[in-house]
C-alpha cells in the first residue's frame, strides 16, 4: 500500500511545469511558519513543539540557553540532539517567541525548576536536572 507521499511522488512526472508550481505554492502556503526539524504532535511532550526523533521539548533548550548555558554543555548534555537541532530550536524559538515564553512561565508555576522532559527510558546519566552539573548549576 503507498503512502501519500509515495503517490505523490508518482504523479509528479506526469505534472506540467506549471502544475508543479501550483502544488509547490500549495505546499508552502500549507507550511506557513514550519521550521525543519521541529513538530507538534499531541500527546508527544505535553503538545508543545519539540525536536523530531526525540522527546526534547524546544523550551527546554531555550530555557537551558537563557540560563547561561553553551551550545558545547547542551549538546554534551543532549548526546542525541546534533547542532543543526539546536539551530532548528533557536530559530523556532525566535519565529514562536510568546509562545515559548508562555511554556517556560507555566513550567516554571507548576512544576518544579527541571531542564529535563526525556523518557522515563533515558538513562540517568542523560537526564540534564539529575546529572549534568553544568546546566543543573544554572537552575532558578
Amino acid at each position: 500500500m503507498n503512502t501519500p507521499l509515495q503517490s505523490i511522488e508518482k504523479m509528479l512526472p506526469n505534472l506540467s511545469p506549471g502544475e508543479k508550481a501550483q502544488l509547490l505554492q500549495w505546499i508552502a502556503r500549507d507550511l506557513g511558519g514550519a521550521t525543519p526539524g521541529i513538530e507538534k504532535m499531541p500527546g508527544v511532550c505535553g503538545g508543545t513543539a519539540r525536536i523530531v526523533r526525540t522527546r526534547i521539548p524546544v523550551w527546554v533548550l531555550e530555557q537551558a540557553r537563557r540560563l547561561g548555558s553553551t551550545k558545547a554543555e547542551i549538546l554534551r548534555c543532549y548526546p542525541t540532539l546534533r547542532a543543526e537541532d539546536l539551530a532548528n530550536a533557536w530559530t523556532y524559538a525566535r519565529r514562536n517567541l510568546a509562545e515559548v515564553d508562555l511554556t517556560i512561565a507555566e513550567r516554571k508555576r507548576g512544576h518544579p525548576p527541571c531542564l529535563t522532559s526525556l523518557p522515563l527510558r533515558t538513562p540517568k546519566s542523560q537526564r540534564i536536572c539529575h546529572d549534568c552539573s553544568p546546566l543543573r548549576s544554572r537552575l532558578p
